[in-house]
């Protein structure tokens, strides 16, 4: 949630963005923090300041006002538990504190705009001075017999004193003025426990569902469909029921993903297709590629065009050029395999040796035969031939054939010896 909201900051342009934390959860909130620069979030400057109570008391915005260098600049106060704040709103809240007005507040009611009178902080806008006052005042026993008396839109440049305290309290009657934008009730949903999270993750489900389908996304199931904030999509794309789409993920123009599949930091070109329950984590995917069914796909994994995984098909660091193909149950592991090349059914690179990786080298327009054993460190060069069923442990030269396995030896009739044989040890 903290990421969202900071990532939100980044996006109206803060110049410094702030993070006020409970005593005690600094190095957990810079985990998060860290885990978001590596993902590649660019945060420009954000500083953490302690603080012992809860943190959304207006205590806590004060410890955070404090730390900014003058008083005259604007400050926007976001809780890092309301998610799914809207960007819209927000400006609108900037742009009023622009024009030299007081606190701005945002509301889901017009008419009953509670967030003004909550205990807590709502989400403000305004020049660091009079956010302070506005804390103060929300700390004092003042606040809880306040009421909203009128409360205008912030549209409404006629209007003077938007906001009126009415509790008599000496020193708060003219305190401050301010305005309220009214915006989706979900924009203000707070998460305190499991519940209101898993509802906030649909609700942020939806927007990006909705989103994306304005853009000509077909979801075949939206309501089944996981969605990251940071997945992207070309054009004419289409989304199967089921699928799970994370992390930082690019589908190109024309791609088909079937359901149940699940795609993670991994981008898929043009024109390919992620047929059902496949796994691309940390993968590239080339144009006018296939990947599955139950095709895997991990760290650092990549195909270039033409190429199809087929079903139960693993690549683990591994390289397929243009036009190759592993069509069934097959481990490519810490491999480079040349353009055009078919991998056979059932072969595996043996890349781990008890203490470390070692890679396979297969050259262009080579033939894997099935049920081959390659053991890394090895080396097929282009064209080369590897009989079905081989064990290879040595470099094949280009143009070879490499036989690698037990010469067959037929006996002509034992069969009815054998079973007079068997028929002689006792049954278990």
């Amino acid at each position: 949630m903290l990421v969202h909201v900071v990532h939100l900051a980044e996006s109206l342009g803060c110049s410094q963005i702030l993070v006020v934390v409970s005593l005690g959860t600094e190095p957990a909130v810079q985990e998060v923090l860290t885990a978001y620069r590596t993902g590649g979030g660019s945060l420009r400057q954000v500083v953490t300041t302690q603080y012992a109570e809860f943190c959304q008391d207006p205590s806590a915005v004060l410890s955070g006002l404090e730390a900014l260098s003058s008083p005259e600049t604007t400050a926007l106060v976001l809780h890092a538990n309301q998610p799914l704040m809207s960007k819209a709103g927000l400006k609108v809240l900037g742009s009023w504190a622009e024009r030299g007005r007081d606190v701005a507040c945002l509301t889901d009611d017009l008419q009953a705009p509670w967030p003004l009178c909550q205990h807590g902080m709502p989400v403000v806008c305004g020049p660091v001075h009079q956010l302070g006052k506005w804390a103060e005042w929300r700390k004092s026993a003042a606040a809880k017999e306040a009421a909203v008396t009128e409360a205008y839109p912030l549209e409404d440049d006629e209007r003077g004193q938007l906001l009126e305290d009415t509790s008599n309290a000496p020193g708060w009657k003219t305190a401050f003025g301010g305005g309220v934008h009214e915006v989706d009730a979900t924009s203000l949903l707070l998460v305190r426990s499991r519940a209101d999270l898993a509802e906030a993750e649909k609700l942020l489900r939806q927007r990006l569902v909705a989103h994306h389908q304005r853009q000509g996304v077909t979801f075949r199931d939206p309501d089944n469909t996981w969605l990251g904030p940071d997945v992207s999509f070309g054009t004419d794309v289409e989304i199967g029921i089921g699928v799970q789409l994370m992390g930082t993920t690019h589908l190109g123009d024309n791609v088909v993903v079937e359901g149940p599949t699940v795609i993670k930091d991994s981008v898929v070109g043009a024109n390919s297709r992620v047929a059902a329950f496949s796994h691309l984590d940390s993968a590239t995917v080339g144009d006018d590629a296939g990947v599955g069914p139950f095709g895997r796909l991990r760290q650092n994994a990549r195909t270039e065009a033409n190429t199809y995984v087929g079903n139960f098909v693993e690549l683990k660091n591994a390289t397929l050029r243009e036009g190759a193909q592993a069509c069934h149950l097959a481990y490519l592991g810490d491999a480079d395999v040349g353009a055009k090349t078919n991998i056979g059914a059932g072969t595996i690179t043996c890349n781990f040796n008890g203490r470390s990786k070692n890679r396979t080298t297969v050259g262009q327009g080579a033939f894997i035969g099935s049920n081959s054993t390659l053991v890394a460190p090895v080396t097929v060069r282009d064209g080369a031939f590897v009989a079905a069923g081989s064990v290879i442990t040595q470099e094949v030269p280009e143009g070879a054939v490499a036989f690698g396995r037990a010469r067959q030896t037929n006996k002509e009739g034992y069969v009815e010896q054998l079973m007079d044989k068997l028929a002689l040890q006792p049954t278990t």
